[in-house]
């Protein structure tokens, strides 16, 4: 699993861009880690694979990389919090990130600009939802499928596309991305005509759906043996 980027963007945003431990100023962007910031680092709280400091729980793997179990720390402290998993135990990480993200609203609301904050979050969202629905990272394994000669398309990717679709018309879009907007909308109704026409001629197998060559059933073409 991977952490989204509506994740990262509630977790920077509600820090401060400040290190949850020392309150050292931080910056996401590794070319600024020389400048006057500190490189920071999403800590996991419960590790992010069991065998991980902290790592024995029963969160699933895509609990382990939301913004909930996840920690903005300074490369120190994370290697402290990791080195040192007595003294810095999960529930202690809990407390701290609470108490964290309480002083920043208190300390340095003024500062954040929380519009801002909540259109980048809508606008990670619909990305992560794009990405996931659509499965854009093996995009080129999955279509590909539907373009063989014994085309076929999963249960599960129809059915996300289905949710993307639904998810796109219910958005509600942050201002100035007209384009994003459109294109995102355009590309929705695009793959999910696909799909709806591909269901036009499909049977249902175990976990796909396979193309019906109906023109070649007898019912529907008697002399198409002739005519290949």
């Amino acid at each position: 699993m991977t952490i989204k980027h509506k994740d990262i963007k509630i977790l920077w945003g509600r820090s401060g861009n400040r290190c949850a431990i020392c309150l050292t100023e931080l910056t996401q962007d590794a070319a600024e880690a020389s400048a006057v910031y500190t490189l920071g680092e999403q800590a996991h709280i419960v590790g992010e694979k069991n065998d991980a400091p902290r790592g024995q729980s029963l969160l699933e793997p895509n609990e382990r990389d939301s913004y909930h179990n996840l920690i903005p720390l300074c490369p120190n402290h994370h290697t402290e919090i990791d080195r040192n998993e007595a003294d810095w135990p999960i529930e202690r990480l809990h407390q701290i990130k609470s108490e964290h993200e309480l002083w920043v609203t208190e300390t340095l609301s003024e500062t954040i600009d929380h519009v801002n904050l909540a259109n980048q979050a809508a606008l990670s969202s619909m990305i992560d939802s794009t990405f996931e629905n659509c499965d854009l990272e093996n995009w080129q394994t999955w279509t590909s499928f539907a373009l063989s000669p014994d085309q076929s398309w999963s249960k599960d990717r129809i059915d996300a596309i289905w949710n993307f679709r639904q998810k796109v018309i219910g958005a509600v879009w942050p201002n100035d991305y007209d384009e994003m907007r459109r294109t995102t909308i355009t590309f929705s109704v695009l793959i999910h005509a696909a799909a709806q026409k591909f269901l036009e001629h499909a049977t249902v197998g175990e976990n796909v759906y396979i193309t019906d060559r109906y023109y070649q059933r007898l019912d529907f073409n008697p002399s198409y043996d002739n005519q290949i």
